[in-house]
Formats: structure tokens, C-alpha cells, sequence
């Protein structure tokens, strides 16, 4: 089964969006997500290289994705922020 990614980029609706991708990432703004069907939904607020490098890594299984919304995305639950074990 191949497993397809997508790139949502800040001017992306969803007539852009393909029901069958695993994966959507939202480069800019992550609205977009709220109207995709993927079982996985990253949100990036950026597409500098290293933000980009992070994705990379993130999608490889390399680093862990930790990260949290800090905005309301329509139905989508809003994480909260929590450090890393040892932190304060």
C-alpha cells in the first residue's frame, strides 16, 4: 500500500486536499487541517529550511514530534504545552 503525504501551503483549500493522503502537513497556517481526511495532521507555521529540516526529520521517525497547537482549529483538539521530563 503506497502512503501518500500532502503539503498544504497558505493559499491551499480544500478542493486542494486528497482524501486518500496519510499524512498532511500544513506549511503556513494550519486551518487547512480541519477540512482533511488524513490520520495524521502536522502543522509547521513555517516553510524556512528549518522548519523544513524538522519536518523531515519529524516524518522519518528521526525526532519526536512534540509540538502543540496554539491556535483553535475548528473541531481539531488544541494541545497543551508540556516539557520535556526533567523541566520546569
Amino acid at each position: 500500500m503506497e502512503r501518500k503525504n500532502e503539503f498544504a501551503g497558505a493559499k491551499a483549500t480544500s478542493a486542494d486536499l486528497d482524501p486518500s493522503a496519510s499524512v498532511t502537513v500544513a506549511m503556513d497556517l494550519p486551518y487547512i487541517l480541519a477540512k482533511s481526511r488524513s490520520r495524521t495532521l502536522v502543522a509547521t507555521y513555517s516553510t524556512w529550511p528549518v522548519a523544513l529540516s524538522a519536518l523531515a526529520k519529524a516524518l522519518a521517525g528521526k525526532v519526536p514530534m512534540r509540538g502543540y497547537s496554539p491556535v483553535a482549529v475548528s473541531d481539531l483538539p488544541r494541545g497543551k504545552h508540556q516539557e520535556p521530563s526533567g523541566k520546569q
